[in-house]
């Protein structure tokens, strides 16, 4: 039997959840990157997360197929989408009270 490092397991379970949200900060503002390791064959199906925590706050997503709706519990910022998403996609956005981690 097999069992993996955990320090391996940690890193895997990490990418995963920056799959599907993670902070961008190669400017001067911190940016929300909604399903950045989304593959394109995902999009045509609904998709829902929930409580990803990121560094702005705890994010849920949700997906219809067309648009895409997000709630970040901590401070505003701007969000982009993932290149699977078709672009021109609209975002509502909603913000509550929460911390950073």
């Amino acid at each position: 039997q097999l069992t993996p490092h955990y320090g391996a397991a940690a890193q895997m379970l990490l990418l995963q959840l920056e799959m599907l949200a993670a902070v961008e900060r190669t400017g001067e503002e911190p940016v929300l990157v909604i399903g950045a390791g989304i593959p394109a064959s995902w999009v045509s199906q609904p998709m829902r997360v929930r409580h990803i925590p990121t560094r702005l706050g705890t994010v849920d997503w949700g997906w219809d197929g067309q648009r895409m709706r997000v709630v970040v519990r901590g401070p505003r910022c701007a969000i982009r989408l993932g290149p699977a998403f078709p672009s021109g996609t609209s975002i509502d956005a909603s913000f509550e009270a929460g911390g950073a981690l």
